[in-house]
């Protein structure tokens, strides 16, 4: 990715997106862009300086959503991005291909995911203010979701490519609880941080 090409992937994004949504979008993706830059992944933040002119929007009260072509656009460049580096993309990935809740997808661990029968269980969330797990929202949270047969890759290959950079730091201990999305140097994004991504 260069900043050519995704100046021309903003501009067509704007052709049906607000400013804001725009901007929001940028200003996500050039924090994780940035991180890369600096763990010397990539060589150049291709979201700085690129211009961004989205439609302009009469405000309404309605729920906000992504049409299915701007979902596919975000799902292809996510799975792009997928990285034990940076725990960004497969926390989005996840929330995106399934609709787990936020603290869900934090407090979800690899012993919640059967790989064997396509299932992710979820059974507890990660409470920030007890830097512990907690239980879910309410009991119909409680439940099993079935993934296809990419989302089940793409995590097959996050969960031995996150020990293998584990095995590569060197660390002591360096996933505790077994978390899918557990970076070993800054742990869980916190749900503040992942918001100005």
């Amino acid at each position: 990715m260069d900043r050519v090409k995704y100046q021309i992937g903003i501009n067509k994004a704007s052709e049906s997106l607000s400013n804001g949504t725009i901007k929001n979008f940028n200003r996500q993706l050039r924090s994780c862009v940035k991180f890369l830059v600096d763990e010397g992944i990539i060589q150049s933040d291709f979201t700085q300086k690129v211009s961004i002119k989205g439609q302009k929007v009469i405000k309404e009260n309605h729920v906000k959503f992504l049409n299915y072509s701007e979902f596919e656009l975000f799902i292809t460049f996510i799975k792009n991005q997928i990285d034990p580096s940076n725990t960004y993309p497969i926390t989005f990935y996840i929330g995106a291909m399934t609709g787990m809740r936020y603290n869900e997808i934090t407090g979800l661990t690899w012993n919640n995911i059967d790989f064997d029968n396509d299932v992710i269980k979820v059974r507890k969330t990660w409470r920030y203010d007890k830097k512990d797990f907690g239980p879910t929202k309410n009991e119909g949270s409680v439940r099993d979701i079935v993934i296809d047969g990419s989302t089940k890759m793409i995590l097959w290959r996050y969960k031995h490519r996150q020990e293998k950079l584990f095995e590569d730091l060197e660390l002591t201990n360096p996933n505790p609880n077994n978390l899918v999305c557990w970076h070993p140097h800054r742990g869980i994004i916190v749900i503040l941080e992942a918001n100005k991504h």
